[in-house]
């Protein structure tokens, strides 16, 4: 299964218009230069306030749950607004694709069974906290779509018995 199609699923049930604020990091987010840096950066592409600034900063948008610190930070994952960033998956495909490269990941197909990897990988894209529960998880998602796919669709072309009467 892809990388992509299963962060989709765990952040989001590959939600396109998902949002979560994160208070933290609100509160938290300082006025260090890198912070400022940012900010100057979403307010450019938002015409808005500081305040609301930081808000977009501290909330996690769209289906991979990018926070607003790196969609806007150095990596510059978007130039968007966060309406159109929303608006369009190809644009958050985009974005986690880059995300993804700055870590040297790819778009691949999922190790489940590589523990070791796993726990990588959840560390480093949810944060040191609870990565056994994010690993959990991502297997347990990863379980309902391999089984969701295995089941034929109703617009599938399935041979049906026919009663044959002589």
């Amino acid at each position: 299964m892809k990388l992509s199609r299963l962060i989709a699923n765990v952040e989001s049930n590959d939600n396109q218009w998902a949002l979560r604020f994160e208070p933290g990091t609100y509160m938290s987010a300082g006025s260090n230069d890198k912070a400022a840096q940012i900010f100057a950066s979403i307010i450019e592409v938002h015409a808005c306030s500081r305040t609301t600034a930081q808000m977009i900063y501290s909330t996690s948008w769209g289906k991979y749950q990018l926070m607003g610190f790196n969609l806007y930070g150095p990596m510059k994952l978007t130039t968007l607004p966060v309406g159109q960033f929303l608006a369009f998956p190809k644009y958050q495909d985009s974005a986690f694709l880059k995300f993804l490269v700055t870590r040297k990941y790819d778009d691949l197909e999922v190790p489940l069974g590589d523990d070791d990897w796993m726990e990588v990988f959840a560390r480093w894209y949810n944060g040191p906290a609870n990565v056994a529960g994010y690993v959990k998880r991502v297997r347990e998602v990863a379980s309902r779509l391999t089984a969701r796919d295995a089941i034929p669709s109703a617009n599938s072309q399935t041979a049906v018995p026919q009663n044959s009467s002589t």
